[in-house]
Formats: C-alpha cells, structure tokens, sequence
C-alpha cells in the first residue's frame, strides 16, 4: 500500500501455514461446510449493505463467525465489527437461533444438531477511515475483509474452501472488480478461499471511464470513477509502460487479468491479488509536466504513473513474494513482521526503477527521486534510534511522534535497495542485480503454486533475506550489509556505492540569507472517501478561520530554533504567514521571499484558538541532496549505471 501522501501511506498479514480441517474441537463431527454470501444496497442513501450469509454442510456444536479486524494492505486494528448494526442467524426452517456476541468482531451461535445456518446482517458503510467499503447514492465501493465475516475454524483461520459471492447491485450500475476473473453466473462470483474473496475488491457506479490494454497477451482493465480533466488515452499510454516494464524485468505476471481502479478522491493506493485501488488527482491537468521531475506531487500524471507503478509491483512483492506470515490470513489478531521493510520498501525502490526503465521519467528524474529519499535517512530523527526492521514491526501501533515516524520503512528501504543494488552489480561484475532476489522467490512461488492466488512458495522469515540474495546472486557480502543496513541503524557511505554507478552524492548549502521558519509541516489533510466533502477543521462559531485541507500542520519544531523561541507548538496548524495565506503549495514560496533575521507575523491555530505571533526566521542549514554523474566516471561505471537503467541483465535464476 502507498498511503502517500496513500498507497499508504501506508500499505497486512497473517500467519503462515494452511488453514486447517475443522475437527479439533469436534473430531467424531468432523465437517466439510460450503459458504455463500450475498450482498444488496436497498438503501445507498442510509450507507447500509445487508449481507447473508449461508453455510451448509455444519457439524459442530458451535459456529463462529467472524468479522476482519484488519485489512491485508493496511496494517491497522480496525475492527470492522463495529460497523454491523443488526446480526441474527437462523436454521434451515427459519427458526432463530441463539448466538452470543464476544468483542466487536465475533458471533459465536448455537448450532447443536444443526447441519445448515443463514446468518444476515446490516453493514454500515460511511466512515471515512474504513479503507474500501462505502456506499452513496452514486456509488458503491466493497473491501471484502471489511465487509464479510467469515467461517472461523478452531485453529483461527477461515474455513478451507471456495466461497461463492452473489452481489444484487442497483439497476444500471456498472462494476468493476477483480472478481470479474471468477464470474460463475448472472452477478454470481466463486473464489477458491475466503482469503481470495477478501483480497478482490469492487467498485460499483452508474458510470465508469474504462480502457483496456494487452501486455504479453495479458489483458488489462484501467478505470477512473469520478470527473476530471485527465485524458484517459494519455492514462492508458503511461499504465503500459509501466506495467510492460515490471513484466519485462519479472518475466511474468502471476494473475491471468488485472483491475487498475481509480478514484478522483485523495485515496492513494492499495494492492490486491489481481487488482489495485487507487486516487487519481481530478484537476492540475493542465500542467506542463518534465521527465526531469517525477516527484508525486508535482504533476497529478506523476502521482498517476507513481501509484499505479508501486500497487502493480505489489502483485508480485507482498502478494506472491511474501513474509511467511502474510498469509494464509489470521484476520482476526494483529500480526507482526520485521520485514514489511522489503514487501513496501523494495516495491518503493521499483516504483522509481520502473518510473526510469519504463521511460516515464528521465534518469534525472528517478535520481531527484532517491536523492529525497536519501535526505530523509538522513534527517529522520527516528532513523537514528529504529532500524527499518523496528519500524516493519511497529506499524501497527498508532504513532503521533513525528521523530520517529511510523512508515519511514518505504523511504527507507527504497535507498538501501538502490545502495544493495549497485553493491550487488559491482561485485558480481554486472551477472547478478537485485531484480534476480525478487524473480527467485517469484519462481520458487510459480513452482509450488496451486492456482493464480495461491502458493505455499515465495516465503521467507525475518531473518532470512541475507541468506536468500546469496543463493539468488552469489553475493554473500550483500547477505551481510542486508543485515546491517535494514536491522540496524547503520546508514551507508553513499558515495562508496554511487561510486559503482559513476555516481555521487551533491549537498549544496542553503545561500546565504536564506530564510528557515526551524518546523517541519504536513497538510491537514482530512479522511476522504464516498460522498465527501470539504469542510472546516474548526469551529467557526466564534470567528475563526475556516481551516481547509491543504493548510499545514506542525509536525516537528527544531529545539531552540526559530519556530520555538516564538512558541510555536507540535500540531499547531499555520494559518498564515506575513499576511499571506499558509498551505502546502504556498508556504515555500512565501519563506523563500524573505530573509533570515526577518520578522514576520504568524497566525496560527491551536485547541480552536486563533493565536498571533511573531517570528524572527533563521538562516536556513540543510542542505539540498542531488545525485549526479561524476566527471571522471570510468567505462565500467558507465556501463553499470547503464545497465542498471536498462534492467540489464534480464537472467530469471531458479531457486537453487
């Protein structure tokens, strides 16, 4: 997932090994259930699906059924329990029966002598924070693990088996899911395990802009849910790019079909089996946009080719190639992995690999890209105190404290793998990369692969990853910096890896004068989904400015710099600044007018209280990163960075 700025961000696990037989709690009962479920929208105005669920084929004195308190993706305990506003359960003959409710998530019913359940249940569906699953008048949009309960089994796990889904949606809605690869009927769909189901999300709309592609001959279904000015042909012509460059350098897709949805809300992304959802910018279109600056947020094509790159390379990395505990699935418990570092770590790195190879942006462009992920390494406060493997394991606890943030495992990540990559390629006199990592654990899943979801190949552990780059590149030294650079908190000598490439590592100082507010910012931002809205973030009753999404907020203020010496605060929101309005586009400018030792007013926000200060801004220290070609480069340099733009070379080594 890339919760950017979504994805993600984010951007989900379970334990490994396969789901059991039920059996353990009842051997002499021993049961094979059938589960089906259907959904309908009778009232898309009250934000309410209602949803049966039917299970034949029961021997068991108790059934439970449970809702996901998480959603693979998106690493949070959400307990989606919560959004079942009515629950009841009944026998073949209709006649109902008992159940007790244990928590949010779990309904534990009576089924002594019975072999055969309906359970139903209202699901709301409008808060904004449950990641997928909303309903309007004009929409509909399903996450399967946030949406249906399941079969649980005595060991935790779903019930093994397929499962088959009816969706009774409005008259003239059309839909666009993964699910369509599995369509059995008329709106009928069959996935081989509830885990599959889960993980294939659905839109639903009277209207979608669609356009399909073929890469390989796989066909490709890209559509955009909402107005806008974008062109969907120039979407079109970016999405195949970039997903023949991914296919290139993996040799196969591991789905049969793939969904690229969008949304013209603030989204981000999210990853699935054979499909990704994602926000599309609506406006700014008409931007001229350069290949020299691929940055997210700088041209919504960006943000565009960024987030379709990162949630496509997932289908490989996190969904096939996985840590061992991300699936089969225990939705019911949060679930822990050091190495969330390499499922969104690397497929960060390979978004801006892929942003290069594709031809979407120039070699200037992806180098900007990782120069800014180097400065945060750097300049991360957190970075200095957590390993990438602590932050993996950490995410899942809320953190407000912007020293140590919680998903700097994407940045992260993304540099070491630049710094891996070109110490693999030097030492292995350009036979190996680290593209052959990723196309080794993809072909030990091809070869245990049951079906196009699902393989109990492509694993590994937290602490294997030094031993799998050796076997996949002969590259043992690699093994040893995997463990330093991604379990400790060790950074690189950057240019001693550059070197490699004929690259190096350019600080410029701030110029003299230049003026720095000593803060860190972030735009308020606000929950986005179906149906919303802009709306204050604050209570204007008493004359305070209305706060709008853009506006930022005080994330970290330097110590005795200038921003604390006036008082400013962690989660002060800025208003303004010399008089002019504050936002994330704005604020830069307005500082860069200005010189240090300066004085400038400030008005800003705190607890719903309008506050006026003053400010005396300071001389501005970090400097700006770039990375650039060195001048004496030699020829064996040359040809490496080369080769690594190119994707050279294209070997896919089996698992030894």
């Amino acid at each position: 997932m890339k919760l950017r700025r979504l994805l993600l961000p984010p951007l989900l696990a379970a334990l490994s090994g396969i789901a059991l037989s039920y059996g353990a709690m009842n051997p002499a009962r021993a049961d094979s259930p059938s589960v089906s479920y259907e959904l309908a929208m009778p009232r898309p105005a009250d934000h309410v699906f209602t949803v049966a669920l039917k299970i034949r084929g029961l021997a068991r004195n108790e059934t439970v059924l449970q809702m996901p308190i998480w959603i693979p993706g998106y690493y949070a305990n959400a307990q989606y329990g919560r959004n079942i506003l009515r629950f009841e359960a009944h026998d073949a003959s209709g006649r109902a029966l008992a159940f007790r409710q244990q928590g949010q998530s779990t309904r534990i019913i009576d089924t002594a002598g019975i072999s055969s359940l309906t359970a139903s249940y209202d699901l709301y569906a409008n808060r904004p924070a449950d990641v997928g699953t909303q309903l309007a008048m004009q929409r509909a949009e399903i996450n399967g693990a946030g949406a249906y309960m399941y079969l649980k089994n005595q060991d935790g796990y779903p019930a093994p088996g397929s499962v088959s889904l009816t969706i009774h949606r409005p008259r003239g809605w059309d839909m666009v899911s993964g699910l369509l690869a599995m369509r059995t009927g008329d709106d009928v769909y069959t996935a081989p395990s509830y885990d599959v189901l889960a993980d294939c999300p659905t839109e639903l709309a009277p209207h979608f802009e669609k356009s399909d592609f073929s890469v390989n001959g796989i066909l490709y279904h890209l559509s955009v849910d909402g107005a806008g000015t974008y062109d969907m042909k120039a979407l079109t012509s970016v999405a195949k790019s970039v997903v023949a460059s991914e296919v290139k350098m993996m040799g196969r897709p591991g789905y049969k079909e793939y969904w690229a949805m969008f949304e013209t809300v603030d989204l981000g992304g999210m990853e699935h089996l054979n499909s990704s959802i994602s926000g599309l910018p609506a406006f700014g279109w008409e931007k001229t946009r350069s290949r020299d600056d691929a940055d997210w947020d700088t041209h919504p094509m960006n943000a565009f080719a960024l987030v379709l790159a990162h949630e496509h390379f997932h289908s490989w990395n996190v969904k096939r190639i996985r840590p061992a505990v991300l699936g089969p699935f225990r939705y019911d418990q949060e679930v822990h992995t050091r190495r969330l570092d390499v499922a969104e770590g690397l497929t960060e790195y390979y978004t801006y690999v892929h942003a290069l190879r594709s031809g979407y942006a120039s070699p200037a462009g992806a180098w900007s890209l990782f120069a800014g992920d180097l400065k945060t390494e750097e300049t991360t406060v957190g970075r200095r105190l957590l390993s990438l493997g602590d932050l993996s394991w950490n995410t899942w606890w809320p953190n407000d404290d912007p020293w140590i943030p919680a998903n700097d495992y994407y940045d992260g990540a993304a540099i070491m793998g630049l710094m891996l990559d070109l110490k693999i390629r030097h030492d292995t006199q350009g036979r190996h990369s680290l593209d052959d990592v990723l196309r080794y654990l993809f072909h030990d899943w091809e070869a245990k692969a049951v079906d196009q979801f699902r393989s109990t190949g492509g694993t590994y552990g937290d602490d294997e990853m030094p031993n799998i780059i050796t076997k996949a590149t002969g590259d043992a030294e690699a093994g040893t910096l995997f463990h330093r650079w991604w379990d400790t908190v060790e950074l690189p000598d950057w240019n001693t890896y550059l070197s490699y490439a004929g690259l190096r590592l350019i600080k410029r100082p701030p110029k003299s004068g230049e003026a720095d507010l000593g803060a860190q910012w972030e735009e308020i931002g606000v929950p986005q989904g179906v149906g919303y809205k802009p709306k204050p973030i604050a209570d204007t009753t008493w004359g305070q400015p209305t706060l709008t999404p853009d506006q930022v907020m005080i994330d970290r203020v330097k110590p005795d710099g200038p921003a604390a010496k006036a008082g400013l605060q962690q989660f002060d929101v800025i208003v303004s600044v010399a008089g002019l309005a504050a936002t994330q586009e704005s604020l830069p400018g307005i500082l860069a007018a200005h010189k240090a030792g300066e004085r400038v007013a400030v008005s800003l926000m705190r607890e719903n209280r309008l506050i006026n200060t003053v400010v005396t801004l300071g001389q501005a220290t970090v400097p700006k990163n770039s990375i650039e070609e060195r001048k004496d480069a030699t020829v064996e340099q040359r040809r490496l960075r080369a080769d690594f733009e190119a994707g050279r070379p294209f070997g896919a080594p089996e698992p030894r």
